[in-house]
């Protein structure tokens, strides 16, 4: 993410308010109690199904050795992905709260370059850490299905610009894919969050974008002839 946008997000009033909320978050609990987390990349597929472009696996597979970022998600989801296809990538990051892998999940990991970020997405030092291990290189593949996650998401105009144009930042211009679950759309339109118009003005910018409302789920891929940033709300 862009680092001055991030301090500003960072240091804004209502995202503070929410990152304190998240501070009694229980992971361990959450990890029992939600069937999807660290789930079968066949769940991810079927969550973005009506918008994916390409088949998820053989674009996969198509990289070679890609670069991954799954976000408010446990390791397990993006190791399925390699077993699947039995591609290494050159690195792989998934960011939640917590590291709740078990020593049998991280040496997995280990052989197949899937590192695990504990941080809050609300918090500034999250994002550095996560520009830190990716060192320059670009996503080609960035996926969020935070599910029951979104509750400590915020559905703000503010933090939705800074979101979107930050992950687009990070996201590689050679048909890099960009999967994201939303909140609500008619609940984000009362905030200023208009995401079909906003869809509109993004197929204007060269790149290709598809978004379904009843399924909360909003695909990007970014070309060579992609904008550098995405239209604000």
């Amino acid at each position: 993410m862009n680092l001055p946008e991030a301090e500003i997000m960072s240091v804004t009033e209502d995202i503070a308010k929410l990152r304190n909320a998240t501070k009694s978050f229980d992971g361990i609990n959450e990890r029992n109690r939600w069937g999807f987390y660290g789930s079968e990349i066949e769940s991810y597929i079927s969550s973005f199904s009506t918008v994916l472009p390409v088949d998820l696996l053989e674009f996969f597979r198509e990289k070679q050795s890609p670069v991954i970022i799954d976000l408010m998600a446990h390791t397990g989801s993006i190791r399925n992905l390699c077993n699947r296809t039995g591609i290494v990538p050159k690195i792989a990051v998934s960011v939640s709260l917590q590291d709740q892998r078990t020593k049998g999940e991280k040496d997995a990991d280990a052989n197949l370059n899937i590192y695990q970020l504990a941080g809050n997405l609300l918090n500034f030092e999250t994002w550095r850490k996560l520009s830190a291990m990716l060192s320059e290189q670009k996503a080609d593949l960035i996926m969020e299905r935070a599910v029951l996650g979104l509750i400590h998401i915020p559905g703000s105009k503010k933090f939705y610009n800074l979101a979107l144009r930050g992950l687009w930042n990070i996201l590689d211009e050679n048909e890099g894919l960009l999967l994201l679950q939303t909140h609500n759309i008619q609940q984000l339109q009362k905030t200023g969050v208009n995401l079909i118009n906003w869809v509109k003005e993004v197929e204007k910018c060269g790149v290709t974008v598809n978004l379904d409302a009843k399924k909360r789920a909003l695909m990007l891929q970014k070309h060579p002839n992609s904008s550098i940033d995405l239209p604000k709300f």
